[in-house]
């Protein structure tokens, strides 16, 4: 595997953690709560993978710049400021 293939893997474990997470509410509104306490764990690792497969991609790809402009520069700010806000604060949540 080399680096081009690691924001391919990334899409892979984030789908993955949601699909476990989905399942995961379904167990406990089921009050399964032994699956559900299994999902979740696997869901925690899932995405432990995830941040360490991005963090790796950009550690090692470095910085890149967003080069459009009009518009689509501030449709994607929009997105992308509170998205590194909301997954900065994230482990604190996973934690609880």
């Amino acid at each position: 595997m080399n680096i081009n293939h690691l924001p391919t893997l990334n899409a892979f474990l984030n789908a993955i953690a949601a699909l476990l997470l989905c399942a995961g509410w379904i167990c406990i509104r089921r009050k399964a709560i032994k699956a559900h306490k299994t999902l979740m764990l696997l869901a925690v690792g899932v995405s432990s993978g995830f941040l360490v497969s991005y963090l790796t991609y950009h550690y090692l790809r470095g910085s890149t710049s967003f080069g459009g402009r009009g518009s689509w520069r501030v449709d994607y700010f929009t997105l992308l400021i509170p998205h590194s806000h909301l997954s900065a604060g994230h482990g604190p949540l996973v934690l609880f």
